[in-house]
């Protein structure tokens, strides 16, 4: 049920994309609403196991803007997704990636603090991003 998480100990921020699948059944919909309780969306729910392992610090919680907090797409109420993308500049342990390319150490990190229907698959390092506008085809 999430109650009782692991807990990372955090050396610098990064930002990352982590991998998310979940049943959205029980949830009005991926994206964080002010004016519904803390438990019933996607991203409220993450934001609180994120919170929990030790990715965002006290001072950024519940301010998804502080931390960049991006997404691939948005579902509606009760939809599910098995790969939606959710980017944020998170506090991570040094060398986090050294021995776990994949970023699954740190995402049963999260997993250990979520409920059975949000899973957290991986946690990358982003990479930068240039833009479009060096890319021929794009520009007019």
């Amino acid at each position: 049920d999430g109650g009782g998480g692991m807990r990372w100990e955090s050396t610098r921020k990064k930002r990352v994309v982590l991998r998310v699948g979940y049943v959205g059944s029980e949830y009005r919909g991926l994206q964080k609403q002010r004016d519904l309780s803390a438990d019933s969306t996607i991203e409220s729910v993450l934001e609180s196991a994120i919170f929990k392992a030790g990715g965002i610090l006290e001072s950024n919680y519940g301010k998804l803007q502080k931390v960049g907090w991006e997404r691939s797409s948005r579902t509606d109420k009760g939809v599910h997704s098995l790969a939606t993308m959710i980017s944020l500049k998170m506090e991570i342990p040094d060398r986090a990636w050294e021995k776990d390319p994949d970023g699954i150490a740190l995402a049963n990190f999260i997993n250990s603090n979520l409920p059975d229907n949000i899973k957290v698959f991986s946690i990358l390092p982003a990479q930068r991003y240039r833009g479009c506008s060096g890319v021929p085809w794009l520009t007019t």
